[in-house]
């Protein structure tokens, strides 16, 4: 994993983040700076054929629905989400039905083919590249072979993020760090600037869906007890989490460098 969080003196520091997986005391990752990604292949036969075939990608760990989409012969599409487990599903239009289905990944084992569903169950680890083909042919026509899948040796030009609640960015300023995060539906932010179990600021907020930018500060008193100690800069540990009234919990944990 690749998580980019160098500065120079008081310049501002971003580091981008999605929904992913907690590694020593962060979490982290994106797609595009792991390198992780689920990618479509779909296939016609006959190739070159012009029918649409319809997919869909979700997660049982998701409140939205599933990400809807439609590949024609020869075209993929890539998403990166974070670790979990996710299913990938074809939907032919009336007259077509899935001929074959071929997976390809680190490990095999993290792929579960259903054919008669024209379903996959995969066990996405943060940082696999893995890919699935689906070959389509008519109902009337004889069963056909597969066709295997070939990814491409960069898919990080194509990938998405999947629509979860994610934190995006980590600013540091002077005695101030902004969080920015997508939210999908009103949720209540918690924000606790941390040096380990001491809580030396604390802000609550409530936003509604999109992408929102919420700060939090130090305290003057706060920010000169560490001056008088010779501290030009203070590391901490920002926590926020983002909970819905009736719902689901997600706590992102960063730690961040604040210039004083």
């Amino acid at each position: 994993m690749n998580l980019r969080t160098s500065s120079c003196g008081g310049r501002a520091r971003w580091a981008r983040l999605t929904a992913g997986v907690f590694v020593a005391g962060l979490f982290v990752v994106t797609a595009a700076d792991a390198g992780a990604t689920i990618r479509v292949e779909n296939h016609n036969d006959p190739a070159g054929d012009p029918t649409a075939i319809s997919y869909q990608l979700g997660s049982p760990a998701w409140a939205s629905n599933p990400i809807g989409f439609v590949l024609h012969d020869g075209e993929t599409r890539s998403f990166g989400p974070g670790p979990g487990t996710y299913t990938l599903q074809a939907r032919p239009p009336s007259g077509w039905r899935v001929n074959d289905i071929q997976c390809i990944g680190k490990d095999e084992a993290k792929f579960a083919i259903d054919a008669p569903n024209d379903l996959v169950t995969i066990t996405h680890d943060a940082g696999a590249e893995q890919t699935c083909a689906f070959t389509n042919g008519k109902v009337a026509g004889p069963p056909s072979s597969g066709v295997a899948p070939s990814p491409l040796p960069s898919e990080l030009p194509k990938v998405e993020v999947p629509p979860e609640t994610a934190l995006l960015g980590v600013r540091a300023r002077k005695g101030l760090v902004a969080a920015r995060l997508r939210i999908i539906r009103r949720w209540t932010i918690s924000l606790q600037h941390r040096r380990g179990t001491l809580v030396l600021a604390r802000r609550r907020v409530v936003r509604g869906a999109g992408t929102r930018v919420v700060t939090i500060r130090l305290r003057r008193a706060t920010r000169r007890w560490f001056r008088e100690r010779g501290r030009k800069r203070v590391l901490m540990t920002l926590r926020v989490k983002v909970a819905e009234r009736k719902g689901s919990t997600k706590v992102f944990r960063y730690r961040v460098i604040v210039p004083l």
